[in-house]
């Protein structure tokens, strides 16, 4: 009994002192707020001398004349600059076209040489496109002096989504796929999620912007 009016009479002590520092801060703001209070006139008079210097300044022939002369080239310099921005997004859009059209009709090449049993890491951007295009890795790993040709040909078809629900068909041309590692849902490292040594290898994934596809040899 003893021990636990002694925690009480510890916790009363702690809540007391919690209680005089914030009884002293707001005493505090309450001062801070008087003050402020008491500085708002002179702002406002400040102000209102400020306002009478610019519209006595404003009066001046000279000034007059020089914004009178100004106003036309402001208002051509705010034409001008929605047009500059009216090109440059145009621009964008074209420049976004032309990328990919040559991906379509160009697909990317990537050719990589590795050392037997060495991993390959091979990166794949995926665009957030609307249409189906076909990408070709090839990879040329080197095998005790001998060189083999592998070539993978990817069927992407994003949904213009992001992240976009991609459905890959991955077509070995020649030689044998032994695993494949994508983001999986929604997953930075993707794990070893499939292992075929067919020829035919095809899945679901759920891709960010990079699908990291591990190719073992």
């Amino acid at each position: 009994m003893k021990q636990k009016i002694k925690e009480l009479d510890e916790k009363v002590d702690k809540y007391s002192t919690k209680i005089t520092d914030i009884t002293k801060e707001c005493e505090e703001s309450t001062n801070l707020i008087s003050q402020l209070e008491e500085d708002i006139p002179k702002l406002q008079k400040l102000f209102l001398d400020e306002e009478n210097v610019l519209r006595k300044l404003r009066r001046t022939p000279k000034l007059a004349k020089v914004i009178a002369e100004l106003e036309p080239w402001e208002k051509q310099l705010i034409d001008h600059n929605g047009k500059l921005e009216v090109t440059s997004t145009e621009r964008k859009l074209l420049n976004e076209k032309l990328e990919l059209i040559s991906k379509v009709q160009n697909p990317y090449i990537v050719e990589y040489k590795a050392s037997f049993h060495q991993p390959v890491l091979i990166y794949t951007l995926i665009q957030h496109l609307d249409s189906t295009y076909e990408l070709e890795l090839v990879v040329k790993p080197s095998k005790l002096g001998k060189t083999s040709l592998f070539v993978v040909k990817a069927m992407v078809l994003c949904s213009g989504s992001c992240p976009a629900l991609c459905s890959l068909n991955l077509f070995l041309k020649t030689g044998k796929l032994v695993c494949i590692a994508g983001l999986k849902n929604l997953g930075c490292h993707g794990a070893l999620d499939y292992y075929y040594k067919e020829e035919v290898v095809g899945y679901e994934a759920i891709a960010w912007s990079l699908l990291k596809a591990w190719v073992l040899i």
